[in-house]
């Protein structure tokens, strides 16, 4: 018996930056159906597609040929193929073959393209599309999320939706963002979690770029963000309460500390070994642990 490629999908292009992406919605533990090349497209196969097609739109794209010319040669004997492409200036072209499942179905744009081979209800795509239109001027990330919200409220696949993909790379050979859900209730929301923590990520290191400089203010408020889209890590919250506490905010940097010691000893712990190496000064590590009861 055959099995689908099963996949809610889509492709888009930051038109601002050159950006390219693809996130789907699957019912399960399944290999990506989409990849992206950087500088020339993005492309997913789904349907009773091989697994090399999307690949072969790509090689089809770097061989020169438009979107159009591409889905056309390659799915001219394929009436079970459902394939997506996405050419690197924004042109994109999809196509469903009457021999997929019912409520498959596409659409395409300028810059971006739609599709869905074991849609749940005929909404789904429209969903995406609807969300992708209305998010005009958020980045891209943040866009294909909202598509992959959309389409998963609209049903997303009929056979469940258990996994959740988003993959962002830069026009220069850079992967930006590269973020993958299995086996979970509620993927996309769980999906959606990780890429606050990815922008965490990225406060996080202009606040260390913002220290290299000697601007600790400028690090507390990019810390600060960061603890805001990731207000589990603790590791965090005690950098922030050492940077108050180095530019004189003691009745802040008192009260986070003395929670974090209180919760976990070992913070106290740390705070002496760092001492001992040399990485913070005795005599600041001695203030924070006599006024915190470490």
């Amino acid at each position: 018996m055959r099995r689908p490629a099963r996949s809610v999908s889509i492709l888009a292009r930051d038109a601002a930056t050159g950006d390219l992406g693809y996130a789907a919605l699957v019912d399960g533990f399944e290999p990506r159906r989409g990849m992206i090349r950087a500088g020339i497209g993005a492309a997913v196969a789904q349907g009773f597609a091989a697994p090399t097609l999307a690949a072969r739109a790509l090689d089809t794209l770097a061989a020169g040929k438009t979107a159009e010319q591409a889905v056309t040669e390659l799915t001219a004997e394929a009436p079970d193929v459902q394939l997506g492409v996405l050419a690197a200036n924004g042109q994109a072209m999809a196509y469903t073959g009457e021999g997929c499942v019912a409520q498959a179905s596409h659409h395409h744009g300028k810059d971006f393209t739609a599709q869905a081979s074991t849609a749940k209800a005929s909404s789904v795509v429209p969903a995406m599309v609807s969300a992708w239109e209305g998010s005009a001027g958020q980045p891209l990330p943040e866009r294909l999320l909202g598509c992959l919200e959309s389409a998963f409220t609209a049903g997303g696949d009929i056979r469940g939706n258990r996994a959740a993909t988003l993959l962002v790379t830069q026009p220069i050979p850079e992967l930006r963002v590269d973020l993958h859900v299995a086996d979970h209730d509620t993927p996309v929301a769980e999906l959606g979690r990780l890429l606050a923590l990815f922008r965490a990520a990225e406060h996080v290191a202009d606040g260390d770029a913002a220290l290299v400089r000697g601007d600790q203010q400028a690090a507390i408020g990019f810390f600060t963000t960061a603890a805001d889209l990731d207000p589990d890590n603790i590791g965090l919250k005690y950098r922030l309460a050492l940077l108050h506490q180095l530019t004189g905010d003691d009745l802040r940097a008192t009260a986070t500390f003395r929670k974090l010691f209180a919760q976990t000893p070992d913070w106290a712990e740390l705070t002496r070994r760092l001492g001992t190496a040399g990485v913070i000064d005795q005599e600041l590590v001695a203030k924070i642990l006599t006024a915190n009861g470490g």
